[in-house]
C-alpha cells in the first residue's frame, strides 16, 4: 500500500479497460504512462486501496503503478 506523499511510477504499458480490480483505465490514464507523480489521497475500495496522483482527476489502483520512487 502507498501513502500520501509517495512518489510512483507509472507503468509505461497501459492500456484503456478494466483491471483485475474492475477499475477502468481511461486514455488520459494511459498518456501518463512513464512518469513518476505524488499520490495525493488514498482511500479503500472493496479488497483494495484507490489512489489519487497529481496532475490527474482520475482514481489509480496499485496495479497501475510499477514501484513506489524509493524503489527505484
Amino acid at each position: 500500500m502507498f501513502k500520501v506523499g509517495d512518489h510512483v511510477k507509472i507503468k509505461k504499458n497501459l492500456r484503456c479497460g478494466e483491471n483485475k480490480y474492475r477499475v477502468y483505465i481511461t486514455p488520459d490514464m494511459v498518456d501518463m504512462s512513464g512518469q513518476i507523480q505524488t499520490i495525493t489521497k488514498v482511500e479503500p475500495d472493496k479488497n483494495f486501496f484507490v489512489y489519487k496522483i497529481t496532475n490527474s482527476p482520475r482514481w489509480f489502483t496499485d496495479e497501475e503503478f510499477v514501484c513506489s520512487a524509493k524503489m527505484m
